[in-house]
């Protein structure tokens, strides 16, 4: 069972796609497309770039999950603790934790960090987020 099996995004019949190429050959990417460079594509493009960061762990390059993580905290700056549903907090300090995970075990890390179930919850809908609006 790799990390990305555990998390909240099925997928296909039959298929045996990653969590990784789930969110970005999907429902991420074409919501992202969707929103264009409006409101809430940043937001997207966090969960696209987090899932990224699990491409890089698979491939154990330190560097490339640091950088990604960096690009998703970047972009989940600006969201509040919960949004659309999903615990952006927990999410960011998830990120910190394994960035600095990275950092400080430079030969056990891939051993030592696992992604985040990312699961959505109605309690944690605000109800202002911008993809409500439509």
């Amino acid at each position: 069972m790799t990390p990305h099996s555990r998390l909240a995004f099925p997928a296909p019949s039959g298929s045996s796609w990653s969590f990784t190429e789930r969110v970005a050959s999907g429902t991420a990417t074409r919501l992202w497309r969707r929103r264009g460079a409006g409101a809430g594509a940043i937001y997207y493009q966090g969960l696209i770039l987090y899932a990224s960061a699990w491409v890089h762990w698979e491939r154990r390059n330190a560097h490339g999950v640091r950088a990604q993580l960096n690009k998703t905290l970047a972009r989940l700056d600006a969201y509040p603790a919960a949004y659309l549903g999903l615990d952006v907090a927990e999410l960011r300090a998830h990120c910190v934790a394994v960035r600095q995970e990275v950092a400080e075990n430079p030969d056990s890390w891939p051993d030592r960090v696992t992604a985040l179930p990312l699961s959505l919850a109605a309690s944690r809908l605000r109800g202002d987020e911008v993809e409500l609006e439509e």
